[in-house]
């Protein structure tokens, strides 16, 4: 009996632990993948397809993604945006979580991948930080939000892309 118990035990929480959040590391391993490799990964990982947007002339194609949405209202855990350029070479990933503790792993996993602190300031309201490594630049946008009945949380993003995609087309915004 106690054995049977054990293994319950391990089972749920090897099941929470195969549904958990992704690390950053499976985050930036996204971006060099197309749409239906991100799509898959994604799936088998307890994320599912919100809405998605097909290229234009002028736009990329878009895919959302949610973790953990509620049923019955437009709220998740986390949400992952991806952008995909037809050869992949621009292809971009913007994640938003609500948990300080997934802030804090993904902020000390994107130091210790040596990317350094290039700017930093109030935008909005908000603190907007951008990362530089060798090939990839991150911004990281902290914001409040204020629901109907005045309570709080914290909204961490992460938008990620190549340095120089990140150079011309998004450099101009801060």
């Amino acid at each position: 009996m106690k054995y049977l118990l054990v293994v319950l035990i391990g089972l749920g929480i090897s099941t929470q632990a195969y549904s958990q959040n992704l690390s950053f590391d499976q985050v930036l391993s996204l971006r060099k993948n197309n749409l239906a490799e991100v799509e898959e990964y994604l799936s088998t990982h307890g994320w599912s397809f919100l809405e998605g947007s097909a290229a234009t002339d002028t736009t990329l194609a878009t895919a959302t993604f949610t973790y953990k949405r509620s049923t019955y209202e437009d709220k998740a855990e986390s949400f992952l945006l991806f952008v995909n350029s037809s050869d992949n070479s621009s292809n971009r990933l913007r994640i938003q979580v609500v948990k300080k503790d997934i802030y804090e792993l993904y902020l000390a996993r994107i130091k210790a991948l040596g990317c350094k602190l290039i700017k930093s300031e109030i935008v909005d309201g908000g603190i907007v930080k951008v990362y530089q490594g060798a090939t990839t630049t991150i911004k990281i946008s902290i914001l409040t939000d204020k629901d109907e009945e005045y309570s709080t949380k914290t909204i961490y993003n992460f938008f990620i892309a190549g340095n120089f995609d990140y150079a011309i087309n998004f450099s101009d915004e801060e």
